[in-house]
């Protein structure tokens, strides 16, 4: 079987358009493959083959010390698009504005890039940035409509992120968010380890996880929360009205507030109340 296997993640390489559909046809396979314990140890030693991969073959460019900071030209965006190893600071205000912070020799290699409303920032293909600093992104606009996050970024909120419409997060690899949100209702996707903190007040929250992902939401303060939870992954979550959702896999759910529940699960999983 493992060479049948083997044989088949080779196939899908070698046709897969780019490295984001390879790992997502690799999670798959892995999934339809190999037990919980085992996907996980495949998983991380894949992950691991990858980074080095990348790293070999991208041109190294380490940070000169001299930490400068650049004000960019921003135009109208209401979505965040991160990737790479990159902090990103949203705030909102009545203009736009892009400020990025790092060594005065990187500074060419940090891409902003404004498409369709969506900010899109990143690090030049094919260079490996040895930062002596974290490299910083601080962003402002009057709205913020979607946060997309993947690899190894951060992004905070400075201030709460208000809106009279629905808030999206599409998070995937190993990123870390963490925001201050109000909103009628908000949408969050999160795959592979990463983390997605919220505090705040929102009338209906959705969330679907898979992976080994970390919901912490116990401050978001939500009327209904509806959960989709697979893998390993953890979610904490308030809800006062109702909650509903499939937990599967080893997913462990924890939940405060009174609301009514209706949750299915399979698997190893966990779904307990906390006072």
């Amino acid at each position: 079987m493992k060479k049948n296997f083997i044989s088949t993640v080779t196939s899908f390489k070698n046709t897969a358009s780019n490295q984001a559909e390879y790992k997502t046809i690799l999670q798959y396979l892995l999934l339809n493959h190999f037990d919980m314990r085992q996907f996980f140890i495949v998983a991380v030693s894949s992950l691991l083959v990858f980074s080095s991969c990348r790293e070999i073959f991208a041109k190294r460019i380490r940070g000169n010390g001299n930490i400068t900071t650049q004000n960019r030209s921003a135009g109208q965006f209401n979505s965040i698009d991160v990737s790479g190893s990159i902090d990103v600071y949203a705030r909102q205000d009545s203009s736009y504005s892009i400020k990025v912070e790092a060594d005065e020799n990187l500074q060419q290699y940090v891409e902003t890039v404004n498409e369709g409303n969506v900010l899109r920032i990143k690090t030049e293909e094919g260079f490996n940035l040895r930062s002596s600093r974290q490299i910083k992104v601080y962003v402002s606009s009057p709205m913020f409509q979607k946060f997309e996050a993947s690899g190894a970024c951060n992004i905070f909120s400075q201030g709460k992120i208000s809106s009279s419409s629905a808030i999206n997060f599409d998070l995937s690899g190993s990123c870390d968010v963490t925001m201050d949100v109000n909103a009628p209702k908000i949408a969050a996707e999160a795959s592979g380890a990463c983390s997605l903190k919220l505090r705040g007040e929102v009338k209906d929250f959705h969330v679907r996880g898979s992976g080994s992902t970390d919901i912490k939401s116990f401050e978001l303060l939500a009327e209904n929360v509806d959960l989709d939870i697979s893998g390993a992954g953890d979610a904490d979550v308030y809800a006062s009205v109702k909650l509903s959702g499939t937990i599967s896999g080893a997913a462990s759910v924890n939940y405060k507030g009174s609301a009514q529940t209706d949750i299915h699960t399979s698997g190893a999983t966990t779904v307990k109340k906390i006072d």
